[in-house]
């Protein structure tokens, strides 16, 4: 795969688990909010990780390290992910992905081949208006591509076994959301095990400048109009 960030540790981005993080190059969408924005389309001369690496560094850290988080960019773009995440599994370690849902099938294989454990699924918005966290050149057939094999992927997740853990995430940007924004999405979501609502933080590395974070006391509203229609809500990475 194609590897181009690598965090040795992380004790965030894995629920109740010590791990490590992979980032992989490459993302079919173009989130105005994303934090990693030199990975939606990274440059051929970016430094690659090779995989070795990573798998020298978990072997010898077995037992301390419990499993590997599989970020991105959008790491399903990447036909060898089932591949690379055997690998994983054969050292007897848990995989954890981040996704966007937009390659359904890759998914369900995963799932079905028991070589996911833990699932974060991107909810950006309603899927009416995804078309905003999509390059602007996307065709309409390509968009609707999109939608649909998120929406498939989010009904996988709501049926999936005991087994497989997951949660839905969304960036609460100012920008993009209002009251009904965030009721329409609630209504999507409904039946879903858990929703983690988190606040736009603005930084250099965001892929557009000079959008509006939440207020703490605006995430709290938004956790209510969540409520509504899923259970567990919680908000990650306030000051509340």
């Amino acid at each position: 795969m194609k590897i181009l960030g690598f965090q040795k540790t992380t004790l965030l981005d894995y629920p109740e688990h010590i791990a490590s993080i992979i980032f992989t190059g490459g993302c079919n969408f173009a989130c105005p909010y994303c934090h990693n924005s030199s990975l939606i389309r990274p440059s051929s001369k970016a430094p690659e990780i090779p995989e070795e690496e990573v798998f020298d560094h978990l072997r010898s850290h077995k037992g301390k390290i419990e499993g590997l988080v599989i970020s991105g960019g959008e790491p399903t773009i990447h036909e060898d992910l089932p591949g690379f995440c055997e690998k994983v599994k054969e050292l007897g370690m848990l995989v954890k992905l981040d996704t966007n849902g937009t390659n359904y099938e890759m998914l369900s294989k995963l799932i079905e081949s028991h070589l996911v454990d833990y699932v974060a699924l991107d909810a950006k918005m309603p899927s009416s208006l995804y078309k905003q966290v999509m390059p602007k050149k996307t065709t309409e057939a390509t968009a609707k591509k999109y939608i649909d094999s998120y929406k498939k992927s989010l009904e996988l997740l709501k049926k999936a076994p005991d087994s497989i853990d997951y949660e839905i995430r969304t960036t609460v940007v100012m920008d993009l959301f209002d009251s009904n924004t965030m009721e329409a999405l609630s209504r999507e979501l409904s039946g879903v095990k858990k929703v983690y609502l988190q606040p736009f933080k603005s930084s250099d590395s965001v892929l557009v400048y000079g959008l509006k974070e939440p207020s703490d006391h605006e995430m709290t509203y938004y956790r209510g109009v969540m409520k509504r229609h899923v259970k567990k809500v919680e908000i990650r990475g306030a000051d509340l």
